[in-house]
């Protein structure tokens, strides 16, 4: 990641948009999440402020490693309310708000059709799959509850195929929901089951020729599509990444084929574990496609997502 002070700002601005996001009712939460989410906004509009002046590269670097830690303390507590607030609305089974953005509504009815389609066992089953069998000691998950947790919930939602069944849970979900649920909703719902999951390289920024600033729109190469090279159309990380970043990805279509977006965060990989991990695909590549000959790479990745994350975590 690049450190300097747009990218900072934009960190910051992230964290106040999740914080400003949580549910009220907070009051059955731990006390030590609670005080995180009650005082976590004052340090970052202290930060926000510092940063005006702050311009030197070694005040940016020890800014970024305090921001580091704030963010690692507001990504988990507000993971925790959250899922508490959506484990309250499965208990329920409310509705979501029509108020409530496209993408909640939708993950909300997605997450309540997963608690009717997998058992608590079968759930503890699938996390030490993804995430290695030292990940669940008893009924306890040992499990980073922000960028693991994430992967870990569109692995099962859009790799994995449970036990009897032939197609994705996402592809079982709209199957059942697609002409039930609002327009807004199904447009997301068919553009996620187009999903694009790979491990990219980022290839080409443009800059504004007025600002000099990074266009949302860049490039990237698909390392498991015959370098096939696509469209990505996201603000953030056009922000963040570096040129010949490799990041593990979710594309999703945003215009025909023409642009994507990713879906949720990326993992970014260091050019060591690339290394490492570039010599166990070709290995696996081989052995999928010789078992399943005529499949494309995102079945190749969808087969061996969960192996390709525990090589990385471990």
């Amino acid at each position: 990641m690049r450190v300097n002070t747009e990218t900072l700002q934009m960190r910051i601005k992230r964290l106040k948009g999740l914080l400003a996001d949580i549910p009220e009712d907070l009051s059955e939460l731990p006390e030590d999440i609670r005080h995180i989410l009650n005082t976590g906004p004052q340090p970052l509009v202290d930060m926000e402020t510092a940063l005006k002046q702050i311009h030197e590269p070694d005040l940016l670097r020890a800014t970024h490693e305090v921001l580091t830690q704030i963010e690692g303390s507001i990504e988990w507590a507000v993971g925790a309310a959250k899922g508490q607030d959506i484990a309250q609305n499965i208990r329920t089974g409310n509705e979501p708000h029509p108020a409530t953005p496209s993408y909640k509504r939708l993950n909300q009815r997605i997450t309540q059709f997963l608690s009717a389609q997998v058992n608590g066992e079968q759930y503890l089953e699938l996390i030490k799959e993804f995430c290695g069998d030292d990940a669940v000691q008893g009924h306890t998950v040992y499990m980073d509850p922000t960028g693991e947790s994430e992967a870990f919930s569109q692995w099962m939602l859009h790799d994995k195929r449970l036990p009897v069944q032939r197609r994705r849970l996402i592809e079982l979900f709209a199957e059942e929901f697609l002409g039930k649920i609002p327009l807004d909703e199904q447009a997301l719902l068919k553009s996620r089951l187009q999903d694009r999951p790979s491990i990219y390289r980022a290839t080409k920024f443009q800059k504004d020729r007025k600002t000099g600033k990074r266009r949302a729109t860049y490039l990237v190469e698909d390392l498991l599509s015959a370098k096939e090279v696509i469209r990505i159309q996201d603000r953030s990380t056009s922000k963040t990444l570096h040129h010949g970043a490799i990041f593990i990805g979710r594309a999703i279509p945003l215009e025909g084929d023409r642009f994507f977006n990713l879906l949720g965060s990326i993992s970014e990989l260091s050019f060591p574990i690339w290394a490492q991990l570039s010599v166990k695909v070709e290995v696996w590549t081989k052995e999928h496609n010789s078992q399943n000959p005529g499949s494309s790479s995102h079945d190749f990745f969808r087969a061996y997502h969960s192996k390709i994350r525990r090589f990385v975590y471990q």
